[in-house]
Order: structure tokens, then sequence, then C-alpha cells
């Protein structure tokens, strides 16, 4: 059989096991479902909370005080939900997939070491079933069982070009297959679902920047929305409407108003982005400085970077690392990095 026509046939089993699979599993219609609800979700706790800020909460809280103050409030506003729209917009635009004939390929003369970085590729000890951390290998799909069904995994040296049979073609090392986007991602860092989309090598800056603004952001509608609350909204409800499923069946039969408990889910999501942004952020100024990846270090994949910190900016931001906090310059200044052969990375 032709080698080409072989990996097509693989290519198909492995995309019918796939869908299949997804009718029997719960977890990943789950996970799709997720990936479908989470960006609706964004939409209408960051629209609510923009507009009932700028109409409602900046005008009771400084309309009686300075319309200076008022103004200067109402502007910031604008500029935190400008920021955090567009960088939201640029994870889910800028593209992180690794293409071969802009990325380039595998070099031939590379055969006896498949990236330049100083790893032991022999057999991993095992310590109670789990792989040494510094022997790391990743399982690959290579086909799928004729028996069962089941798909066949190899095992490769985690820092090697490994094949990717969904895509037909060889991928660098940090470069992994999404399920959910169909496509191989350079430095895959975790899919986000708020944007549909993975963080990659080109998008982290994005990501890392609308993280910011959005933990600036949701602190600072945090504080308004607490004196918003005990000035204008708990004189006029009960303590039970604070929990918004009570206060949406109190508002059907006619004993509050909707609009406080569109309010109080409003504050409970607020709430939440708070705490989500700050952890994700917090988690990602560590991978930056770390130069490494959410996948490596759940994996407890150790990497030494030799550059200085100015440096690991570069190879995220790009030179003038400070300009995409303000304005996107992805375009203009691309990642200071090598996202095939890693040479200032050692293991």
């Amino acid at each position: 059989m032709d080698v080409r026509n072989r990996s097509t046939n693989l290519t198909d089993k492995l995309t019918t096991h796939y869908e299949s699979g997804k009718k029997k599993s719960r977890l990943i219609p789950s996970v799709g479902f997720l990936n479908r609800c989470a960006p609706l979700w964004y939409i209408v706790v960051i629209m609510g909370v923009a507009y009932w800020g700028i109409s409602d909460a900046l005008p009771s809280i400084y309309g009686k005080r300075s319309v200076l103050l008022l103004n200067i409030n109402t502007c910031l506003c604008y500029v935190i939900f400008i920021e955090v729209m567009v960088n939201w917009m640029c994870i889910h635009l800028v593209d992180s997939s690794y293409k071969p004939h802009i990325h380039g390929t595998k070099q031939t003369e590379d055969n006896d070491s498949d990236a330049k970085v100083t790893i032991d590729v022999s057999p991993s000890s095992t310590d109670n079933g789990r792989q040494s951390k510094f022997n790391y290998k990743i399982y690959v799909a290579s086909g799928v069982s004729k028996t069962d069904g089941s798909v066949q995994r190899t095992a490769y040296p985690y820092w090697s070009w490994v094949p990717c049979l969904i895509c037909q073609k060889l991928r660098p090392p940090r470069c992994h297959h999404c399920t959910l986007c169909g496509i191989c991602v350079l430095k895959r860092d975790h899919h986000c679902y708020f944007a549909r989309a993975c963080v990659g090598i080109n998008n982290q800056r994005h990501f890392t920047v609308f993280l910011f603004w959005a933990l600036f952001g949701t602190v600072y509608s945090s504080c308004h929305m607490v004196l918003y609350f005990f000035g204008e909204v708990l004189p006029v409800i009960k303590y039970i409407d604070i929990v918004p499923p009570i206060a949406f069946v109190r508002a059907l039969f006619g004993y509050q108003d909707f609009v406080i408990s569109f309010l109080m889910l409003l504050a409970w999501g607020l709430l939440a982005f708070t705490l989500l942004t700050w952890e994700h952020f917090k988690d990602m100024i560590f991978l930056i400085n770390k130069s490494t990846t959410s996948f490596e270090h759940m994996n407890e994949i150790r990497i030494t970077d030799s550059r200085t910190l100015q440096d690991k900016l570069y190879s995220v931001f790009g030179h003038y690392w400070v300009l995409n906090f303000f304005v996107p310059v992805h375009m203009f200044f691309k990642p200071i990095e090598d996202p095939l052969y890693w040479p200032s990375i050692k293991l």
C-alpha cells in the first residue's frame, strides 16, 4: 500500500475514533459545551458590568461629589473595557499554529540530535509507575487498533520532533495538537475557553495583557460594586436576595425587581472573574519568568533558560514590550524566540 494512502487511512480512522468517542464520553461533550458557553458568559459579565458601572454606579457614587472625579472614572472604565476586549479578540485572532512552509521543518542534518537542547533520552527510570521528570516522554497517537478500536500511542522523548497523525506532519518540541482548535500550536500553553483559542507562541502576549487589564478591571469594579451595594442596593433588598436564584424566583412572584436579580448575578460573576484572573495572571508571570509552559509545569518537566529576565520578556512580547500593555504591536515586534529548536533552553 502506498505510504501516503496509508497515512490518510490512519488519519480517517483516528478522526472517526475521536468522533465516536465524543458521542460515548461524558467528558468530551462537557468540554465542548464549555468551549461554546464560556465566551458567552464572559461577554454577558463584561458588558453587564461595564454598562452598570458607566450608566448607574459611577454617577451614583461620584455624581454628587465631583464632576471631575466622575469624568476621570468614566474615562478609566472605557480604557479598561477597550483594552480587555481588544486583547481578548487578539487571543482568538492571532495565529500560533505551526506552519512548516513559514516556520520551517526539521533539519535533516540534525538526525542525531532532534533539537539543540541538552536532554538525556535514555530509557526513563520509574518510581511507583511514574517517569523521571528528567527523562519525560510524550505519548503520541500513531494509529487505531483493528481489534478494539482503541488509539495506539507511541512514546517519544519530550524534546524531539514528533509526528501528528491528524495534521500529517512532524511538529517541533513544545508544539502540541489541540483537538478543540484542530491545529498544532507552537509552544502551546493551554486552551483558553473564554477566547476559544489556544495560548501559544504568538498570542501569549495578548493573554498576559488581557489578564493584566482584566484583573485591574475586576478589582476596580469590585471596589465600586461594594460602595454601590451598601449605598443603593442593600437598603431595598432582603438578605436572601444576595443569592441570584432566590432573587430571580422572588422577582418572578413580584417580591423583587428583576434588575436586582440580574445585578446579583453580575456581582457573583465579577467575584468569580476576579479570583480567576488573579490565579491565571499569577501563574503566567511565573511561567514567563521560568520560560516554561503550563503543560511542562504540571508534568514537572524542569527546564533552565540561560537568558536574562529582559530577554525572557522579549521572547514573549518582542522589543519594546511595555507597548503591548497599551496597544497591540504583534505585527511590528515579533517574539524574539526560536520556536523550533529553543537554543537557550536546557533540561
